[in-house]
C-alpha cells in the first residue's frame, strides 16, 4: 500500500514538474521578458520551485529502500514552502504594478549583499586564503557590480533594519 502511494506521488511530481517546465518556464524563456526586476526575481523563484520539486521525486522514490531520505526531502519541501509564502505574501502581496513589487525585492537583495560582504570580511582570510588587498578588491568588485545598492561613499542605499519586522515594507 505505501509503495503504491510513493509510486503515485513520484509519478505525479514528475508529470507536474515536466508540465510547469514545458508550459511555463520554456514559454517565459522564449518570450525573453525576464531582463528586469521584478520579473527576474519572480522567474528565479518559479525556476527554483520547479527544480526543487523535480529533485524531491528522487528522494520520494528512494524512500522505498531507506527512510533516511525523508530528512532531505523535508528540508527541500520546507525551503520551497518558505520561498513560496515569502514571494506570495511578503514580496508580491496584493501588488500588481512592477515598481511596487520591486520595492519589496530591494531589501531582500540588500540583505543578501550585506551578508555576503560580511562573510567576505569575516572569512576571506581563513576560508579563501585572501590577503587584505584581495578582500578589499573583491569588496570593490561587488560594490561596482551591484552599484545601484550603494551610495557614492560605498554605504548601502537602504539602511540596515533595526529588527526583522522592518525588513520588508509593511505599508503601501
Amino acid at each position: 500500500m505505501l509503495d503504491q502511494i510513493i509510486t503515485e506521488l513520484h509519478d505525479d511530481l514528475v508529470a507536474f514538474t515536466e508540465y510547469v517546465d514545458t508550459e511555463y518556464i520554456t514559454a517565459i524563456k522564449a518570450a525573453g521578458d525576464i531582463q528586469q526586476e521584478p520579473k527576474i526575481f519572480l522567474y528565479t523563484i518559479l525556476y527554483k520551485l520547479n527544480n526543487g520539486l523535480n529533485s524531491s521525486h528522487l528522494f520520494i522514490n528512494n524512500t522505498k529502500t531507506s527512510e533516511r531520505h525523508f530528512d532531505s526531502l523535508f528540508l527541500i519541501l520546507r525551503t520551497l514552502i518558505s520561498d513560496s509564502l515569502m514571494t506570495l505574501y511578503v514580496i508580491k502581496k496584493d501588488y500588481t504594478a512592477d515598481d511596487e513589487i520591486e520595492k519589496n525585492i530591494w531589501p531582500l537583495y540588500t540583505d543578501h549583499l550585506r551578508y555576503g560582504l560580511s562573510n567576505l570580511k569575516r572569512f576571506g582570510k581563513s576560508f579563501w586564503g585572501y590577503s587584505d588587498k584581495q578582500i578589499n578588491d573583491e569588496e570593490a568588485k561587488i560594490k561596482q557590480t551591484y552599484s545601484k545598492f550603494f551610495n557614492k561613499n560605498g554605504s548601502f542605499v537602504l539602511p540596515k533594519p533595526k529588527n526583522r519586522r522592518q525588513f520588508i515594507r509593511t505599508t503601501s
